[in-house]
């Protein structure tokens, strides 16, 4: 570990932008705890100095790829949809400047390829964020209040420094493939292993007790990819998926608010529970989905607009019962169908699919045993779980349109476009 403190920073020249580019998207994800004004301000402002950059450099690599295209075109589609809709205003809120998030993929998928120190400090700097808000999940279970003395808001939930907001399990399942790509592309040796599967580990306990059953979904996904696919962590995580079920199973015996949070609660909202009426989702997000879902019939190229369904929810043509109102459907894949028509669904879902058949390949690879490189496939999969994790279509979300987790989602497409470079070469 000396070696790597001491190259850290044993980078050739680096102008003063570089540094701050480097610096800045490196401490993105301790910007995003602190919710979505910091990380979005800093987001805005280097991927405009990025673009600014990149114009007077002449540097164009890592802006001609199919990803960016596709983004800006998807971009460029919601923007007119905006102004063609009936709250131009409130649509342009979110349409208008999303290409920033393009322009923001790109500009990791650059730091990621030309600089070793963004690799290393883009790794430590999320361990050590994981690591601090993992302690802070247990100290608020155990003792009502986090590590700074803040009061825990709800008794069925942990959320840490995200207070209101309750993401803690959402910022850590979603960012954690991430964490083990960095991990793999430093090409740390295997004998620093134990800090993946240390960090994996207690990063499953939290989210299950943060009582957010999505992010626990989405981390068993993360755990069954990895076990049937992974060559390098593969046969540890199998074995570490029963432990932790385990585990799980024991927390959820001795912990009432946890039992009534994740496993009864589960049951009463689900198709487990013949008296619900409901299939996958609870009662109040499936009035959410039906109502989106009468105006993509009521305009099913082109929906209601981006960021409209906080206000056509309450007409009475999509108004299912009390519970279909709110600011966003909570599904990624409803809520653009209902938004932005057949036309914006297709072109997330076709990425969607993309990403799934690139996995499987992986999968059949690794059944077949004809893995021609297994170490670039071991950094591939985790960035293809981060990106699938973030498209993965039967769970509830938060507003697609969101610039926090947008973020969130934007980053590992700059880890994406990084390997289809290697590939390339």
């Amino acid at each position: 570990m000396n070696k790597f403190y001491k190259s850290l920073f044993q980078e050739p020249y680096l102008d003063r932008i570089q540094i701050f580019l480097i610096i800045i998207i490196s401490l993105m994800p301790i910007l995003l705890v602190t919710g979505p004004f910091l990380s979005d301000l800093a987001l805005s402002i280097s991927s405009l100095i990025f673009l600014i950059y990149a114009i007077k450099n002449k540097i164009k690599k890592f802006f001609l790829n199919y990803f960016f295209f596709i983004f800006i075109i998807f971009w460029l589609y919601i923007l007119i949809r905006s102004l063609l809709s009936d709250y131009i205003l409130l649509s342009l809120e979110s349409s208008l400047f999303y290409f920033r998030f393009t322009i923001f993929a790109s500009l990791v998928f650059y730091l990621l390829y030309s600089f070793e120190t963004f690799r290393k400090l883009s790794f430590f700097v999320i361990f050590i964020t994981f690591s601090f808000l993992i302690l802070d999940g247990f100290i608020e279970f155990f003792f009502q209040h986090n590590i700074v003395g803040l009061k825990r808001l709800d008794v069925n939930r942990l959320t840490g420094f995200f207070r209101e907001e309750q993401v803690l399990g959402i910022y850590l399942v979603r960012l954690l493939p991430y964490l083990v790509f960095l991990y793999l592309i430093n090409n740390f040796k295997k004998k620093y292993d134990y800090l993946i599967y240390i960090i994996i580990s207690l990063t499953g306990i939290i989210v299950f007790l943060s009582g957010e059953r999505s992010a626990f979904f989405l981390f068993i996904l993360f755990l069954v990819t990895t076990a049937l696919i992974s060559k390098r962590f593969g046969k540890n995580i199998s074995f570490f998926l029963i432990l932790f079920l385990i585990s799980i199973t024991f927390i959820s015996i001795n912990s009432k608010q946890v039992r009534d949070r994740m496993v009864l609660q589960t049951i009463n909202d689900s198709f487990l529970n013949k008296d619900s009426g409901a299939l996958f989702f609870s009662k109040v997000h499936e009035s959410h989905m039906g109502s989106a879902l009468l105006m993509f019939k009521s305009n099913v190229f082109f929906g209601k607009g981006v960021k409209t369904f906080r206000k056509f929810c309450s007409y009475p043509d999509y108004n299912i019962d009390k519970y279909s109102c709110t600011t966003h459907p909570h599904n990624t894949y409803v809520q653009l169908l209902g938004e932005t028509g057949i036309f914006g669904f297709m072109v997330i879902f076709i990425i969607y699919i993309f990403i799934s058949i690139k996995i499987l390949n992986l999968f059949l690879q690794r059944v077949f045993r004809k893995v021609v490189n297994s170490d670039y496939n071991e950094k591939l999969l985790f960035i293809l779980i981060s990106l699938l994790i973030s498209l993965w279509p039967i769970i509830t979300n938060l507003n697609f349109f969101n610039n926090w987790i947008n973020i969130i989602y934007f980053m590992p497409v700059g880890g994406y476009l990084l390997m289809e470079s290697k590939n390339e070469k």
